[in-house]
């Protein structure tokens, strides 16, 4: 993933950039979120966001990539939420080996149920 601008710098010099350069790049649901900092010094900062579903399905706490081949579970939320850093670490292992930066957004919904009406006084 490299980062791309035509913007011109002091002296004309290609790659030097003016201020903040953000691109928002979806690819899937994998998002690809960044900027490009120190106006003339090429600093990269790439996020890797990945969405995930979460739902309870009656016994265990479920977690499904959406768009991405990833899967987990666990008893409680805490431990779901490890298992989810464990599974998606595994999954872009090459990516975070190169120094790549994993953002994790997890969806969930949750059902209130109403309140029973008390009888008058």
């Amino acid at each position: 993933m490299h980062a791309r601008s035509g913007a011109q710098g002091r002296g004309g010099s290609q790659g030097c950039l003016r201020g903040l350069s953000d691109w928002n790049t979806a690819i899937g649901s994998i998002q690809i979120l960044g900027g490009i900092i120190n106006s003339c010094k090429w600093k990269v900062v790439i996020w890797l966001l990945v969405k995930f579903e979460v739902y309870f399905d009656g016994e265990n706490w479920c977690a499904r990539g959406i768009s991405v081949g990833i899967f987990t579970q666990g008893k409680t939320l805490d431990e779901l939420t490890e298992n989810i850093k464990e599974a998606t670490s595994l999954h872009f292992e090459d990516l975070l080996e190169a120094g790549e930066v994993l953002k994790i957004l997890s969806i969930s919904e949750f059902e209130v149920q109403p309140l029973a009406k008390a009888s008058g006084c």
